[in-house]
């Protein structure tokens, strides 16, 4: 099944921005690149790099301005639908497949290298009002089409076991 957003665990909150940018993952291969780069250009912002606990991952993404996915081999992961389910902004790496689902500049926005990435995250930072209609969009966007419900129901439709999707009450 194609991954999803769970918006009984990403959601948004009314927060204070603690950080500027953050991540949560893994950091490791291209990913410790990127980090050390930004590091050197914006290290004098406040952010947060590195692994949480699930639980918290919502509360960070709230608290950031921005939020940063590094997909492996270009695929649309779950990080998407995290960040853009607790109402974050997301630059993301490019990625075929999230292309596919989100609009660059519209409900994401995509960089292409480290100098992009970093270009944008300054950008951004100063274009608040299109960091706020971007992220609108892309939380929309997430919990019109992509919840685990709306997954159900179209797989169950394409399988011909579903003809109406208000049938189906998750």
């Amino acid at each position: 099944m194609p991954v999803y957003d769970e918006s009984d665990i990403n959601f948004p909150m009314e927060l204070t921005k603690n950080y500027v940018v953050s991540f949560v993952g893994n950091i490791y291969g291209d990913r410790k690149d990127y980090i050390s780069h930004m590091k050197k250009r914006l290290g004098h912002l406040k952010y947060f790099y590195g692994n949480s606990y699930q639980k918290d991952q919502n509360k960070i993404y709230n608290e950031s301005k921005i939020v940063l996915n590094f997909p492996n081999v270009r695929e649309l992961n779950f990080r998407v639908f995290e960040a853009l389910g607790s109402g974050s902004f997301l630059l993301n790496g490019q990625s075929y497949e999230t292309m596919e689902l989100f609009e660059d500049n519209k409900d994401i926005v995509f960089f292409d290298d480290m100098n992009d990435l970093t270009e944008k995250i300054e950008f951004y930072l100063e274009s608040e009002n299109e960091r706020k209609r971007i992220s609108s969009s892309g939380h929309r966007k997430v919990y019109e089409y992509h919840t685990l419900d709306r997954r159900v129901k179209s797989i169950l439709q394409t399988l011909g076991l579903l003809w109406n999707s208000d049938q189906l009450k998750i």
